[in-house]
Order: C-alpha cells, then sequence, then structure tokens
C-alpha cells in the first residue's frame, strides 16, 4: 500500500499536481536514494527516473528564486521605482533634446546661416556645430553650440532665448552677440552687439550657487575653461560673420589662426619672435590669402612663402 502509495505520488508530482506535502515527501525520497536499497526505486525505469530528477532540479531551483524574491520584494520594489524614473527622465530628455533637434554641422573654412523657427537667425562658423529645436514649442527657445556663431535673436519677452555651451549657459530674451566655444581654445568668449545677456556658469549651477553675470552692448565676457574664473572687458566690433576680418592690436599668432580658419591653410613660423608682432587690419572676404598678408606685411616686415602644403613665416623680429 505505501509503495502504491508513493508510487502514485511521483505520478503526480511529474504531473505538477501533487499536493505540497506530497512534493515535499516526493523530494526528501529521492534526496535519499543513493542511501537506500534498489527496492525503494520502486517500479520507476531509468527514462521516469530521469525525468523525475530533472523535474525535482527545476522545482528546486524554482522555489529557490520565489523565496529570493519574496526576500528581496522590498528592494526590487524601490530598484523598480528607481528605473522607472530613470526611464522617464530618458524619454523626457530625449523628446526635448534628441529626435526634435537639428543639427547643422560646418566643414572648415565655411560658414553657415541658420533661420530659426522664431525669426532668429544664427550664423555658424567654421568647423562649427549647432542643434536646434524643429519648433519652439515651450516656454523656452534653447539651442547647443559647440564651436563659433553669431546670433540675431527675435525678441520674446515670455519665452527666453538660451544658448547651452559645454561650460556656460547664455539666456537673453532678444538681442544680438556671439559666443566663441571651440573646444581646442582655452577660453569662452561672449561678445555682446546689442541688447542685454546674462551668462551662468553651469558648475556653479550645479552646486545651487547660480554665479550669474550681466552683458551689455560692447561687453565681452572672456571665460577660462581650465580655471574656471572669468573677466569682462570692452571690445569694438564683430564682424566675422559678415565675412569680413577685423584685427586690432592682434599678435601675428593669433591672426594666423583666424587665417587657419578662413582659408583653410596651416601657418608654421621660422622665427617663433614673429609671433608676437602686433598688428591692426580690416580685411574683406574677397581678398585671398596672400593679398592678406602682404597687407600685414607691409605694416611690419616679413617674409612667407609656401612650402610642404603650409605657409612658413620668416624674417627679422618686429623689434628688430
Amino acid at each position: 500500500m505505501k509503495n502504491k502509495v508513493t508510487e502514485l505520488m511521483i505520478k503526480n508530482y511529474l504531473s505538477g499536481i501533487c499536493s505540497e506535502r506530497e512534493r515535499e515527501i516526493v523530494e526528501i525520497w529521492y534526496d535519499g536514494l543513493e542511501k537506500s536499497s534498489g527496492s525503494e526505486h520502486l517500479n520507476l525505469d531509468e527514462a521516469e527516473m530521469n525525468l523525475l530528477g530533472k523535474r525535482i532540479f527545476e522545482n528546486v531551483i524554482k522555489v529557490k528564486k520565489l523565496n529570493w524574491f519574496n526576500k528581496n520584494i522590498q528592494s526590487i520594489r524601490i530598484a523598480a521605482s528607481i528605473l522607472i524614473f530613470i526611464s522617464i527622465g530618458i524619454l523626457s530628455y530625449y523628446s526635448i533634446h534628441g529626435n526634435d533637434l537639428n543639427m547643422k554641422v560646418t566643414d572648415h573654412a565655411l560658414r553657415s546661416r541658420i533661420v530659426l523657427t522664431d525669426g532668429s537667425v544664427v550664423v555658424l562658423n567654421s568647423s562649427s556645430e549647432l542643434k536646434y529645436p524643429k519648433s519652439f514649442d515651450g516656454n523656452k527657445r534653447e539651442v547647443f553650440l559647440k564651436g563659433e556663431a553669431f546670433f540675431e535673436i527675435t525678441k520674446n519677452k515670455d519665452k527666453p532665448f538660451i544658448v547651452h555651451t559645454e561650460d556656460l549657459d547664455i539666456e537673453v530674451l532678444g538681442t544680438s552677440f556671439n559666443v566663441d566655444a571651440r573646444s581646442q581654445k582655452d577660453s569662452i568668449i561672449i561678445s555682446v552687439k546689442e541688447g542685454k545677456v546674462a551668462v551662468v556658469d553651469k558648475k556653479s549651477k550645479n552646486n545651487n550657487n547660480t554665479n550669474k553675470q550681466i552683458l551689455l552692448p560692447n561687453d565681452q565676457l572672456v571665460y577660462n575653461k581650465t580655471q574656471d574664473n572669468s573677466y569682462k572687458k570692452q571690445f569694438s566690433k564683430i564682424v566675422w560673420h559678415e565675412d569680413k576680418l577685423k584685427f586690432n592690436n592682434q599678435t601675428l599668432l593669433s591672426i594666423s589662426k583666424s587665417f587657419e580658419e578662413w582659408y583653410n591653410v596651416k601657418f608654421e613660423f621660422i622665427n617663433p619672435q614673429l609671433k608676437q608682432c602686433v598688428y591692426t587690419a580690416n580685411i574683406e572676404s574677397n581678398v585671398t590669402i596672400f593679398k592678406a598678408l602682404d597687407l600685414l606685411s607691409s605694416a611690419q616686415k616679413f617674409d612667407y612663402e609656401i612650402k610642404d602644403g603650409k605657409i612658413k613665416i620668416s624674417g627679422k623680429s618686429c623689434n628688430d
């Protein structure tokens, strides 16, 4: 009778219809088979024994998982809540900053003019990138800049215009200004032509200590990215977006960097002392690089030649 009942329990176990008590009896019985005699194998063949061992193994794993889940249910709920919160944040971010953004990238020595949906105009300098929404639907007008751009912003007191760079946020209501935030430069330079601009340091903003500086017409803010400090000064005019280059008491090294971007050329100074020579000049867009160099050289003499794909500057120091 006992063997018959045990066989019935085993069949019920294999069919998945046994009670909890029967499950415990079968698993205890199976666990002790190696210590028992062969008669306790009952009338099960090898295939049935293998199936029984597999089913018992699966059930033991399932019970362990269930016990672990019940034991850690509170932690799982917390983790799930955090995951949902993060997912919502990611979806919200990409709905604002992801697929709805246009992107314009300018190649070296090229510039581009972009008209935004609110009528604002952006002139993007060479080797720069601007991300902007297809439409300004919220209570802000936000764009993302890498490189340099000149902005002429349509006034809208109810919807501020914000330019995001890696280190600074620039907020305006309606004005024209220039932002030079090239990654290869140590500083970000913001120059205001008209209106009023508020500049916020992102590091201080993240620390709940908003460091906001107000710029008025002809104000220029120079922010040092490495030292995380800034200073204001006056400037005269922004002309590059008008297809002009204007240099006012700038070093030949600084001018050569502008020429490299403007004309897509490379410079090499044979005489390093020439880098610090100072020049003032206005150069139109239709002037060739050679005429531009001749113009500068006529003020303070230096020699140049094209060799190995570079413009090589040589001659005596400007102090000689």
